[in-house]
């Protein structure tokens, strides 16, 4: 589907002397475009992550859970930024976070 919808988009845009670009920044002078996730780990109908009754109403596993993300953040933007392109995003001025 993902590699259909990008072909079809092309092929439109093409159609009507315009291009199109899944580049996260195709512009040096512009804004890039982005991709943010929000992440839960769930067992049946209970989120894992909620505590009511801990600090920030978080469980020990949110906790957990996110000092693994920071611990492999540097690892983890060799896959969420696979392209030379995606690093251009990752500027002091922009909207993404470009420090761990």
């Amino acid at each position: 589907r993902h590699v259909f919808f990008k072909f079809a988009c092309q092929s439109i845009a093409e159609e009507e002397g315009i291009r199109v670009t899944f580049m996260p920044k195709p512009f040096v002078d512009k804004f890039g475009s982005g991709l943010h996730m929000h992440l839960s780990v769930w067992e049946e109908d209970n989120n894992m992550f909620l505590d009511p009754s801990g600090e920030l109403g978080l469980s020990l596993l949110a906790y957990q859970f996110l000092a693994g993300m920071l611990h492999n953040a540097k690892a983890l933007s060799a896959i969420l930024c696979p392209t030379v392109n995606s690093y251009k995003r990752l500027v002091a001025a922009g909207y993404c976070p470009n420090q761990i």
